[in-house]
């Protein structure tokens, strides 16, 4: 992953500011080697953070602290390469707010990806925040903490790799070669065998209860015979049943026929008597019909005469609309012309209104004439009173200038005693905040100590709860045997009382078909007798209570099984309580050792820290430190002795500046009476222009009062208004008339409905003679066909009388036939229900053999599995990659090491170490050795734990650039330098130079001056009140 831009808004100190959204975008592009510069603060880390942030949603501080103090969101944008492809990830978010019940919500992120193409961006991101995060993860092939441990040196966390505990170290590192797939491959392993050991127990108990139905066979064969045969019996009764019922149901089918037949001859009739008598009611309204038509023709003459006279009326009121919109017209036009005499009669108005004010307000004006010139001779004298101020002013500003200048000198000099003075605080600070770590380190340990003696009794017991636990294990292997067994005995006694009750029940229904009355034998269909019938029921009593017997000893027995089973889970599972707590003791053992071995070397390096601390006392007391501080702080206060009193001169300034501003008051008084002076003078000569035209207004004003008066205007309206007048009363039109027309013609419009009804009769008077005709021709046809029904419904109806005594009979037969085939259907149910037991216990006997194969087959599966969860375990395949990996980080890191130590330090991995016990653990322990010896990493400097900080990191960076996976080609150190020395800054500098080429961006944050400048690219962070901004130099 390569950073190529990277855009913030209100991220931290990088806020918006005015119409951006905020800073600049930070473009890498052509930046090999960079370096980040800045005071302490700038914010030069924070541009870390939102690259971490964007790609995983995690910095060093959680979300809603890093959004910008006084804003509600906050968001980064960053594109990347990987490989050839440019991408582009958007992280948004919102700052949680205060709920309706006054709890607070929780703030919302939003994420969002794109990649580049031949179309430009487009969105790859998936429908949530988790999927999206997921997706980025997959694309780098590294998590947040994979990164800071390989690549990115935080500020604050360099040593993360090396500072955290060998089994962690361990766990990094599994990460790094991707180990995480072998540890799935481990738990899927493991689920693998255990579902196959269930599969086993559970095949057992069915191995268990197929033998049983197995054995079953040969009885169920002997039933299935028996109850073959009285089948068959069933069979041959039901036939002859079923042909005599046969026989009547063709007879009553017969008779129900004419039945049928008889109910269609009654509705019929009922048809045609409905028809006759709607026959007689059309006949009737016919004649009605045609005696109206015929009164109506004789009314012909009257309806044509009053047709006449509404024709007449309607070409009247047709001449009427013609000219009543030519008059319309007229009168239209003669009310425009009244509206337009009134407007100009009132705009003549108007404009004598205006002519007469302007001519007053002239009047007034000429009264002010004269008081505009006695304004301006008074201005004048007062303007020229004022002229010597000016040069007043100028020989002040001379003075104040000489004071501000040896102000400045003064301030100069105060604000580098200022500086010198904190540098002496910011020394003496240090050498104390050195003593006190080197106390605190004291203290830390004796802090750490205080557990020691607790430690070494803990010890004595975990080796103790050891001892016990392999006893233990043994006693609890066999309580389990135990459990196991009596879990046995119970299944085959609960099947046994399956199989004593199916018996049961099959003797019973036997029973009831004894129960009829019956003498002949329901399985073989012999005549029993009555002896052999109560022989036969005493029988069934006697295997009856020999079977309740046997299932209430089989339930005691299961009882008593179960309450042995749970007796032991319970003091197994008291067992294993015990045995749980002693494991956790004794686990604690190598722990506890460990933690024994680490109070030793604390007390070591407790010496070491109060010897420090010691020697920074004695400077600290003497106050011999920072002479040259001390010496330029004394010649800077004999220089501003020398420049005078600053109380002195600041007094000087404040009384020219009082001077200055008075007179400043008096000369802007002589610049507003020199405005005043000329507005005057612009007023007076707009006065008397406007003066001169004062007897043109008045002769104006008395022309329009004269015209309006004598109505002198608008003569073409007047003229025109009498034309229109003239032609509207010569069309002979009144609206009044039109509309008396109007209603004459209404009042003659019935004649109209009269003539249409004439016509209408004319038209069906022939038609209703013809149809009478037929409808009484058609009466006479059904009155026959009425009379031949009557006669068959008599033959049908004496038929019918044999209906009842025949469908009695085949019901009769019916409930014959039903409990014929009722006797049949229980013998099949039963034959079916035999033939089924035998062919299970057939099937079980087959299916036996199978399950014995499998159970096999199954055992083989799951000692394989089990054997490949071993393998795929931490001291499996994966221990065997972290032992091929380390001894390439070893000779990489020693690489870099040499070149920065010139060869005096050299670092070397632990993967096993003794225990007191003389027993090897697993561990992955740092030790660094230099002139003085082979030591453990904590026991070194922070200069000399910072090269074999940065030599790690880097062997981790190139093994993680040859796995196949992560492509990691981005190095960040953060302030890597404030430990090192002058030797070990040259020495990292020629380091990171020697690794350039296996980068492709190399970004190095530092705030020391002397370093900048010795890289080829440098941006340097500035942090203003309105936030921190960038600049590439």
């Amino acid at each position: 992953m390569i950073p190529t831009r990277l855009t913030l808004n209100n991220f931290m100190c990088y806020r918006a500011n005015g119409a951006t959204a905020g800073p600049p975008a930070l473009d890498f592009d052509g930046l090999h080697v960079v370096c980040l510069t800045g005071e302490n603060g700038a914010g030069k880390s924070t541009l870390l953070d939102a690259i971490t942030w964007a790609l995983w949603g995690t910095a060093r501080m959680p979300d809603d602290d890093l959004i910008a103090q006084g804003c509600s969101e906050m968001s980064v944008e960053l594109e990347f390469l990987l490989g050839d492809q440019r991408y582009r990830v958007s992280r948004r978010r919102q700052r949680g707010g205060t709920g309706k019940r006054g709890g607070q919500t929780s703030g919302k992120t939003q994420l969002d990806l794109q990649v580049t193409g031949p179309q430009g961006w487009r969105p790859i991101a998936e429908t949530s925040v988790r999927e999206t995060q997921a997706l980025i993860e997959g694309l780098l092939r590294m998590s947040y903490q994979t990164f800071i441990n390989a690549s990115f040196l935080l500020q604050g966390r360099a040593d993360e790799f090396t500072a955290r505990t060998p089994a962690e170290r361990k766990q990094v590192l599994a990460e790094i070669l991707d180990l995480g797939e072998y540890a799935v491959l481990e738990g899927r392993a493991k689920e693998r065998a255990r579902a196959l050991a269930d599969q086993l127990m559970s095949l057992r108990g069915s191995i268990e209860q197929l033998n049983l139905e197995a054995e079953r066979a040969p009885f169920w064969q002997l039933e299935v015979e028996h109850a073959e045969r009285r089948v068959q019996a069933i069979e041959e009764r039901v036939q002859q049943v079923e042909l005599e019922y046969q026989r009547a149901t063709e007879r009553r089918r017969v008779l129900e026929q004419q039945a049928e037949r008889r109910k269609e001859v009654l509705r019929r009739l009922e048809e045609l008597r409905a028809a006759q008598h709607e026959r007689e009611t059309t006949l009737t309204r016919l004649h009605t019909a045609i005696q109206s038509a015929e009164t109506l023709l004789a009314q012909r003459e009257a309806i044509l005469a009053g047709l006449a006279e509404l024709a007449a009326s309607r070409d009247e009121v047709e001449r009427l609309d013609g000219l009543r919109e030519q008059w319309q017209q007229l009168e239209d036009r003669r009310k425009e012309l009244q509206q337009e005499l009134r407007e100009a009669t009132h705009a003549l108005r108007s404009r004598a209104e205006r002519a007469a004010e302007r001519r007053d307000g002239l009047r007034q004006r000429a009264a002010r004439q004269r008081e505009l010139e006695a304004d301006l001779a008074r201005l004048t004298l007062e303007f020229e009173a004022l002229a010597p101020l000016e040069a007043a002013k100028q020989a002040r500003l001379a003075v104040r200038e000489t004071v501000d200048a040896t102000l400045n000198q003064l301030r100069e000099l105060q604000l580098r005693a200022n500086d010198l003075q904190s540098a002496f605080v910011r020394e003496t600070e240090r050498l104390t905040g050195a003593r006190d770590e080197q106390a605190r380190l004291v203290a830390r340990l004796d802090k750490q100590l205080r557990d020691e003696a607790r430690w070494r009794n803990d010890l004595v017991a975990a080796q103790e709860a050891a001892a016990q636990v392999a006893t233990l294990e043994a006693t609890l292997s066999q309580m389990r045997q135990e459990e196991r067994a009596a879990a046995d005995h119970a299944s085959e006694q609960r099947a046994e009382r399956t199989r004593l009750k199916a018996a049961a029940d099959k003797l019973k229904k036997t029973q009831e078909m004894l129960q009829d009355g019956t003498e002949v034998c329901p399985v073989c269909q012999s005549n029993l007798g009555t002896a052999g019938l109560a022989r036969v029921h005493t029988h069934y009593e006697d295997e009856l209570k020999l079977l309740r017997e046997q299932y209430a000893a089989a339930g005691q027995a299961a009882t008593a099984a179960d309450h042995q089973m749970q007796s032991l889970r319970d003091d197994v599972a008291r067992l294993e309580d015990q045995l749980d707590r002693l494991r956790t003791i004794a686990a604690r053992a190598d722990s506890l050792a460990q933690q024994v071995a680490q109070a030793e070397r604390w007390h070591e390096e407790r010496t070491t820290h109060q010897q420090a601390c010691a020697d920074f006392e004695v400077q600290l007391t003497a106050g011999t430190y920072a002479s040259a501080i001390q010496q330029e702080r004394n010649d800077v206060e004999q220089a501003m002795h020398a420049l005078g009193d600053a109380a002195a001169m600041t007094a000087q300034r404040q009384q020219l500046a009082k001077e200055l501003q008075e007179l400043e008051q008096q000369l802007q008084v002589r610049s507003r009476l020199h405005g005043e002076i000329n507005a005057r003078h612009t007023s007076f000569e707009e006065l008397s222009r406007d003066l001169a035209s004062l007897p043109e207004l008045e002769a104006e004003a008395a022309e329009l009062a004269r015209q309006i008066e004598q109505g002198d205007f608008a003569h073409g309206i007047r003229h025109e208004g009498r034309q229109i007048t003239n032609e509207r009363d010569a069309l002979g039109y009144s609206p009044e008339a039109h509309n008396d027309a109007r209603e004459q013609s209404r009042v003659l419009r019935h004649w109209e409905e009269d003539a249409r009804r004439l016509a209408v009769a004319e038209e069906s008077l022939a038609r209703d003679t013809m149809l009478r005709q037929q409808t009484e021709e058609l009466r006479a046809r059904d009155a026959s066909q009425i009379e031949q029904l009557i006669g068959e419904d008599a033959l049908l109806a004496e038929a019918l009388r044999e209906l009842p005594i025949v469908t009695a009979r085949a019901v009769e037969l019916q409930t014959s036939v039903t409990s014929a085939r009722r006797d049949l259907t229980v013998a099949q149910h039963d034959l079916g229900e035999k033939r089924g037991y035998l062919k299970q216990a057939e099937a079980a006997a087959a299916q036996l053999v199978h399950q014995r194969a499998t159970e096999q087959a199954l055992g083989e599966r799951q000692s394989l599995f089990a054997e490949l969860a071993e393998a795929f375990g931490k001291k499996g395949v994966q221990a065997m990659l972290i032992e091929t990996a380390i001894p390439q980080i070893e000779d990489e890191a020693n690489r870099l090491l040499a070149r920065m130590t010139n060869g005096q330090m050299h670092l070397s991995f632990e993967m096993q170490r003794d225990t007191k016990k003389g027993d090897t653990v697993e561990t992955l322990e740092i030790k660094l050795a230099d002139a003085l010896g082979t030591r453990v990493y904590d026991a070194f400097s922070g200069g000399e734990a910072m090269r074999a900080n940065f030599a790690i990191r880097i062997a981790l960076s190139r093994l993680l650039a040859h796995r196949a996976g992560a492509r990691l080609e981005t190095l960040v150190i953060d302030e890597g330098f404030g430990t090192l020395d002058a030797e070990g800054r040259e020495r990292m500098v020629e380091a990171i130079t020697s690794v350039q080429d296996d980068f492709r961006r190399i970004i190095v944050i530092t705030h020391i001056d002397e370093l900048k400048d010795r890289f080829p690219a440098q941006i340097e962070i500035t942090k203003t009140p309105a936030g921190s901004y960038w600049e590439l130099r």
